[in-house]
C-alpha cells in the first residue's frame, strides 16, 4: 500500500511538473501580447496627432487584438486579471521612459516592437511555437 502511495505521489508530482513549462508559455504569450498591446496604444496616440485617423484605427485593432490574446493566454496560464492589469502599467511607463515621454522618439519603440508584434498577431501560433521551443516543452 506504501509503495502506490509512493507511487501515485510520483506521478502527480510529474504530472505538475509537466504543467507549469506549459503555463510559462501561456504566461510569455501574455506578457508579451501586453508589450504589444501598450505599444501599439502609443503608435495610435502618435499617428492620431499626425491627422492619420484611419492608420490610428489600424493600430486600435490591433492594440485590442493583443489585449484579447493576452487575456486568453493570461486564463490558461491561470494569471489574475490583476497582474494583466499591473503588467500593462508597467510597460506603459516602461516605453514612455524609453521615448522620454516624447512621441517624435517613437522610433524607438517601432524598432524594438513593430516587426515582433506584427509577426505575433498575424501568427500567434508561431510564437506559441517559438516560446515552446525556448522552454524545451514538448
Amino acid at each position: 500500500m506504501r509503495k502506490h502511495l509512493l507511487t501515485a505521489a510520483l506521478l502527480a508530482s510529474a504530472a505538475s511538473a509537466h504543467a507549469a513549462p506549459t503555463e510559462q508559455v501561456f504566461n510569455n504569450m501574455s506578457h508579451e501580447m501586453i508589450e504589444c498591446a501598450v505599444y501599439y496604444s502609443i503608435v495610435v496616440v502618435a499617428v492620431t496627432k499626425a491627422n492619420k485617423t484611419d492608420t490610428a484605427h489600424k493600430y486600435q485593432q490591433a492594440s485590442d487584438k493583443a489585449l484579447g490574446l493576452a487575456s486568453k493566454y493570461g486564463d490558461a496560464a491561470g494569471l489574475k486579471q490583476e497582474t494583466s492589469v499591473a503588467r500593462y502599467k508597467m510597460s506603459a511607463k516602461a516605453m514612455r521612459q524609453q521615448i522620454g515621454d516624447d512621441l517624435s522618439n517613437i522610433s524607438i519603440l517601432m524598432g524594438e516592437h513593430h516587426e515582433l508584434c506584427g509577426a505575433a498577431l498575424e501568427n500567434p501560433e508561431g510564437r506559441f511555437e517559438f516560446w515552446t521551443r525556448k522552454l524545451g516543452v514538448r
